[in-house]
This record gives C-alpha cells, sequence and structure tokens, in this order.
C-alpha cells in the first residue's frame, strides 16, 4: 500500500488485535490506534474516541 493508513482496534478487542499489530507492522508507514475501553465495536462504544483519532489522522496530511 502507498497511501498512509490507520488501523484502530478497541482495547478490549482481543480477537482481532493480534492481526491489528501485524497489519501495523507490515503496512509501510502504518499508524496503530487502540481505543481504550473499546471492544470489537469501536465506532458504537466510544465515538468520540474514534472520530478523534480519524481528526488526528486525516489532519496529518
Amino acid at each position: 500500500m502507498r497511501c498512509p493508513t490507520l488501523v484502530v482496534c478497541g482495547e478490549r478487542d482481543s480477537v482481532n488485535m493480534k492481526a491489528a499489530r501485524f497489519f501495523a507492522q507490515n503496512i509501510r508507514d502504518a499508524e496503530l490506534r487502540i481505543i481504550e475501553g473499546a471492544g470489537h465495536v469501536v465506532n458504537e462504544e466510544k465515538p468520540e474516541a474514534l472520530a478523534r483519532a480519524l481528526d488526528e489522522f486525516y489532519g496529518a496530511y
């Protein structure tokens, strides 16, 4: 991939955490954001935290 990449995972999403870390480590210049207190459905559980992460990420470009 040749575009900025943000990998997002909820802190309590134990099923996907390994994959999220793998993608973040293996996609060039990818950034991993762990959303505290969230499980698998980050957008429903912590929408404000997700919005902040997206704003910060897109704001850098």
